[in-house]
């Protein structure tokens, strides 16, 4: 499976993906920052900028709905694995966020990692984020959706990918329940639109995902706001 995959992420590299600065603000009264780590779906996958990527859509969704100005930040690539992003992590300075997206573990899935060390690797990732953030800081770990989304795989690699996801899954739904301020978000495109697949990684399903998780983040930053301290469970 680790080989098929190794083959499969040579040919991302002939598809679209964003080149520019990962970076989008919207005006409005006050200032909301959101960082985005992660993979596929925060590197832009599919478009040639940010500003049409998660990246772009989601600063305009949630300025869309909370009224306030929103800036928004990535640090992500194609090929990230939770590993590499908790490695990445530790080198990162102070962190300037008011909550902190991470939507990785699409590679995760196809590699097969081990579930006892996506948990470990997911720990170690939340401290290190909050070592670099203000105490409190929601930390939102978004669900890993279909591999499908990425690639038309045959038939049982993806069911293999899609089963070893949901164990994945799994495991951050039930760290996030033990964790303050940390957040589990249910993200399954396929329910609603079809499995999306290769070909439909464009502007405009960008800005769905987005309205799909946009209320979450919102209230995290609400939640924070109003009552400091509160877990976010």
């Amino acid at each position: 499976m680790v080989v098929w995959y190794l083959w499969v992420r040579d040919g991302w590299t002939n598809v679209a993906h964003a080149v520019d600065a990962p970076y989008a603000v919207q005006a409005g009264v006050g200032l909301d920052r959101i960082l985005l780590l992660g993979g596929h779906t925060s590197a832009g996958f599919g478009v040639l900028t940010h500003q049409i990527g998660l990246v772009g859509a989601l600063s305009r969704q949630l300025s869309k709905t909370t009224g306030r100005g929103v800036e928004v930040q990535a640090i992500a690539d194609v090929g990230m694995t939770l590993r590499v992003l908790a490695s990445q992590a530790r080198e990162m300075p102070a962190l300037w966020a008011d909550a902190v997206l991470v939507t990785v573990g699409i590679n995760d899935a196809l590699r097969l990692t081990p579930v006892g060390a996506w948990r470990e690797q997911l720990r170690t990732l939340i401290e290190v984020i909050r070592e670099r953030t203000d105490w409190g800081t929601p930390i939102l770990i978004l669900q890993i959706p279909p591999a499908v989304m990425v690639w038309d795989f045959a038939r049982v690699p993806a069911r293999i990918a899609t089963s070893h996801a949901r164990a994945l899954n799994a495991e951050s739904q039930m760290l996030c329940r033990s964790l303050p301020h940390t957040t589990y978000v249910p993200f399954n495109p396929s329910q609603l639109e079809g499995v999306p697949n290769l070909i439909q990684w464009r502007a405009a399903m960008y800005t769905e995902w987005s309205m799909k998780f946009v209320a979450t983040v919102a209230e995290a930053l609400h939640r924070e706001t109003e009552y400091p301290g509160l877990p976010l469970v």
